[in-house]
């Protein structure tokens, strides 16, 4: 039997292989939720310019409660009143350069 094969050094260096593998998968995950929050971030920009709100504020309140709720109101308010009458504007003269 060797002495050297249960030396506590032999064991530390596993363990600590084994925590470094732990903490890049801690980092991987982290920069998994960060890139998924920037996508939701920018989808919420993206659906407050569409439906004619202000993206700016609507981004600060992603970053107080969460995009999803973000995403979740702008779906219930919809359109601003000159918003929805600009995109019916464009959609008649739409219309109208079909129909000649």
């Amino acid at each position: 039997m060797n002495v050297n094969q249960f030396s506590p050094t032999n064991n530390f260096i596993f363990m600590q292989t084994e925590f470094n593998s732990m903490g890049f998968l801690a980092v991987v995950i982290i920069i998994a939720i960060i890139v998924n929050a920037l996508i939701l971030l920018y989808y919420v920009y993206e659906m407050a310019c569409k439906n004619g709100r202000s993206a700016f504020y609507w981004v600060i309140f992603s970053f107080c409660l969460t995009p999803i709720i973000s995403i979740i109101l702008l779906s219930c308010i919809g359109e601003t009143e000159e918003k929805r009458r600009e995109r019916l504007l464009k959609d008649e003269e739409y219309l109208r350069l079909m129909l000649k």
